[in-house]
């Protein structure tokens, strides 16, 4: 609109200034939003609607055929295509690296296993506590999508209790302490659409100084005992840690 100068979209939509995509899906959510707030009103009263959707992301490494991903997702090329209007060819592109490496960690306690996979962003020369990672808010806990947590086993993180399945692990830095959040919406980007009432619980983490700087933003699981470990979360000089067990 911008670009344009067109303060109305529908004038955009009317005169073709809009890329295909766009001109597709955007009435669609607005007719959706709008039924959405009041559904008795157009008869759908009694729609039941399905859950959310689980979906796997995939970065592409390399060029990659995209008949081999209409195979892959059971749709035909031209679903496909329409989705990403942008596929000119039958060939996308190969993404780029992500900045900040993803990994996981994990442990087997009391014979099952704890799998924590999350983004490993650098310092390269920031500020991170207080900085690039500011006190008090809720932080995503790493880089790129929120931290996972999937345990097979019911946990007890420092008194909350955590029953098998998989989470989002988010954190809240202090200078002296940090609050850790086990939220039940196992698939976000970043702590963008967190909310509280999806929280399955807090607990506190203590803090303390790292040895040495820690350029690499690292979660570990060190083993305790047979059923216990303890998980740590380090970065640049702070060093946040809580212990896990097998829940009674």
């Amino acid at each position: 609109m911008e670009r344009t100068g067109y303060a109305d979209y529908w004038e955009l939509l009317k005169r073709h200034a809009l890329p295909r995509e766009t001109a597709n899906y955007v009435p669609i959510i607005v007719a959706m939003t709008i039924m959405g707030k009041n559904p008795a009103d157009y008869g759908l009263e009694d729609v039941v609607l399905d859950s959310a959707v689980e979906y796997d992301s995939i970065r592409l490494t390399a060029a990659t055929n995209i008949n081999l991903v209409a195979d892959a997702t059971l749709q035909p090329l031209s679903v496909i295509r329409d989705l990403n209007p942008s596929l000119l060819t039958t060939v996308a592109p190969a993404q780029a690296p992500r900045k900040s490496p993803h990994e996981s960690t994990f442990i087997e306690v009391g014979g099952r296993k704890i799998t924590i996979t999350y983004g490993r962003p650098y310092i390269n020369k920031r500020t991170i506590m207080g900085g690039l990672v500011p006190y008090n808010e809720v932080w995503r806990t790493g880089a790129d999508e929120a931290t996972t947590l999937r345990t097979d086993v019911d946990l007890d993180i420092n008194g909350l209790k955590v029953p098998e399945g998989v989470y989002k692990l988010f954190t809240i830095p202090k200078e002296n302490s940090w609050t850790l959040i086990v939220n039940k919406t196992a698939k976000q980007w970043g702590a963008f659409s967190y909310k509280q009432a999806d929280d399955l619980g807090r607990t506190e983490m203590t803090v303390s100084k790292a040895g040495a700087p820690v350029e690499q933003f690292t979660i570990s699981l060190t083993p305790e005992g047979s059923s216990s470990a303890t998980l740590k979360m380090a970065w640049d000089n702070t060093v946040a840690s809580v212990p896990i067990k097998v829940a009674p």
